[in-house]
């Protein structure tokens, strides 16, 4: 979020000088851009800016709903291996956890932590549970429970993925706009103090520029 707040600060200056720009010197021109091409490069880069602020605060809340998923998840795979053993017997059970999704991972007997694997193991136990006459499908861990949680878990992991990539796209959009900013706001200083080499300064303080941060 720091290089998201620095960013808007660029931004914002390069809106500022490209408002101070068009209003208050209208008839001044430079040979690389227009008042109005300079001032919409950084709306657009500021826009770019806010719309990542809210990538960031969807995904928080996103992660968030994957993240209750999975704790619900991990709370109903203990219930479903006790299903298996109470009917087929603790040294009979076993055979019977892959058809349920149920592997061997680091963490023992569960289902595989990665979201994508994780999703097709849900798929195994509603598959498993949906076949006529399955013992468990009607018990509280039983189909109706395993089709909620996989419907809750894949939005949740689906709507992750589609933010990042397009959180993503726009970082790399805004490092360009970024140092296109700083490019085009360091020209129009440097355009100044040709232009006006007697009182440069209290130009560059008009258009937004800060005298001590430049001199």
């Amino acid at each position: 979020m720091a290089a998201l707040s620095n960013n808007i600060n660029i931004a914002e200056l390069g809106i500022a000088s490209g408002k101070s720009w068009q209003e208050k010197y209208p008839n001044y021109k430079t040979d690389f851009i227009t008042a109005e091409e300079y001032y919409n490069k950084h709306l657009v880069f500021r826009n770019n800016i806010i719309q990542q602020q809210q990538n960031e605060g969807e995904r928080r809340g996103v992660t968030l709903q994957l993240k209750n998923a999975n704790k619900a998840i991990d709370k109903a795979i203990p219930n479903l291996k006790n299903y298996l053993v109470e009917m087929y017997g603790k040294d009979s059970a076993s055979s019977y956890f892959s058809t349920y999704g149920i592997v061997q991972t680091s963490r023992g007997l569960q289902f595989p932590t990665d979201n994508d694997a994780r999703s097709n193991a849900i798929h195994l136990v509603i598959f498993a549970m949906s076949k006529e006459n399955n013992p468990f499908k009607d018990r509280k861990y039983g189909l109706a429970f395993w089709e909620s949680i996989h419907q809750e878990h894949r939005t949740a992991w689906e709507e992750s993925k589609r933010i990042d990539g397009n959180r993503s796209i726009l970082s790399n959009k805004l490092k360009i706009e970024k140092e296109e900013a700083l490019k085009l706001q360091s020209r129009l200083r440097t355009q100044l103090k040709v232009s006006f080499p007697e009182n440069y300064k209290s130009m560059w303080r008009d258009f937004g520029f800060q005298e001590e941060k430049y001199s």
